[in-house]
């Protein structure tokens, strides 16, 4: 499926995947933002949580469709290793699925809905892309910038979100998850015009334009 088709498809995603580490000692970290809205959605939606395909799986419905959320457990460079058994299980094709995670390119505060795409070096999509053989699937990317030009790329992304950031990733993560909703609702054109563009927490109003650059 070609961006266009999916952008004029109707809602069809089956499968939303937060990406992110196992273990309290990731909890808040940068990278496990995906896992976070996952969380979020978990207690919007109050399904019941349970362990199966090396993850953290759960349902909830849109309409008549049943939609699954999911964590997988087996640390963001295997990460395609649970998506694929997932999907391999319940007949979920690539082109169904969301995959929500952090981007270093994008401010923090900002928001990427897509559809397809290359990896951008984030190990847990490249895993996910090498699973399915295709970069064909729909992205939401999640600003965490990118630290000072001392630090490491691969330490900052395991470090927990500071105390002045956490006001702001409340927001997100809040803000994601009603994405998540439209998106399964009314599909991606419709949350690409309303999210994309817009920086969370500040008074910009949603772009109508389908720019994928910052």
């Amino acid at each position: 499926m070609s961006e266009e088709d999916s952008l004029e498809a109707s809602a069809d995603v089956k499968l939303v995947v937060g990406l992110g580490n196992p273990g309290s000692e990731y909890a808040n970290t940068r990278h496990n933002i995906g896992f976070m809205v996952v969380d979020r959605l978990l207690e919007q939606q109050a399904p019941k949580v349970r362990r199966r395909c090396q993850s953290h799986i759960a349902e909830f419905q849109v309409d008549t469709r049943l939609i699954f959320l999911q964590k997988p457990l087996t640390y963001m460079n295997s990460s395609g290793d649970a998506v694929k058994k997932l999907c391999r299980r319940n007949k979920i094709k690539p082109s169904e699925v969301l995959v929500v995670y952090d981007d270093l390119d994008l401010k923090p505060g900002r928001m990427r809905i897509r559809f397809g795409g290359g990896s951008g070096g984030h190990n847990g999509i490249k895993s996910i892309s090498a699973r399915f053989g295709s970069g064909d699937y729909g992205r939401l990317r999640l600003g965490i910038g990118r630290p000072g030009s001392s630090a490491d790329v691969a330490d900052y992304v395991l470090q927990s979100f500071s105390e002045n950031e956490k006001d702001l990733v409340e927001k997100v993560v809040d803000e994601s998850a009603k994405a998540i909703l439209m998106l399964c609702n009314e599909g991606y054109r419709a949350a690409m015009n309303t999210y994309n563009g817009v920086t969370v927490g500040c008074s910009i109003k949603p772009s109508q334009e389908l720019k994928e650059n910052d």
